[in-house]
């Protein structure tokens, strides 16, 4: 078991992560939109937006198909989200499973970032990401960082190829 309290230099950690919360991220977050999922997308795009000559339509979006890897649901079973730092490395905040699904659509990743899912801000409008466009090598996937009005793959920064290894890194990563 990581002793995650000797990693981080600050934190502010939320309670654990229950059961339901663990199911909901393996279950849920990942699941085709639902039609008032896909209405309210393109409704709140089109508020924001006004561009009758852009084209979107949040119907054709494909939601990663993956699983998370088992470090990260194990960090979740010790805090479901809160405030870190590790040297220069900030996590500001990490996202609970219900926020993923929320962060993931209302940034529009389909759209902009296939993918790419969304599991933390470093606490400068920074996400950090999963990217899931292929299979995981032994459970992990790649660690990028995008910022949240640059979604684009070739924008992103790696940052690292575990979950672990993120965490344990102590550089800001996106300067």
């Amino acid at each position: 078991m990581i002793e995650y309290d000797k990693i981080f230099s600050w934190m502010d950690k939320e309670k654990p992560a229950k059961e339901i919360d663990i199911e909901c991220l393996k279950f849920k977050t990942l699941l085709p939109m639902t039609q008032s999922e896909i209405d309210e997308t393109n409704h709140s795009h089109w508020d924001h937006i006004k561009d009758s000559r852009q084209e979107f339509d949040s119907s054709k979006w494909e939601i990663p198909k993956g699983t998370f890897p088992n470090s990260f649901v194990n960090f979740l079973r010790w805090s479901n989200g809160g405030y870190f730092e590790n040297g220069e490395r900030n996590f500001s905040p990490f996202f609970s499973p219900a926020e993923i699904r929320q962060m993931l659509l209302a940034y529009e990743f389909p759209e902009y970032m296939r993918g790419a899912v969304p599991f933390a801000f470093d606490g400068g409008g920074v996400f950090y990401i999963f990217d899931m466009r292929k299979e995981p090598a032994d459970g992990e996937y790649n660690i990028y960082m995008a910022g949240s009005g640059a979604l684009f793959w070739e924008d992103a920064v790696f940052v690292a190829e575990t979950f672990n290894e993120l965490i344990n890194g102590n550089t800001a990563p996106y300067e």
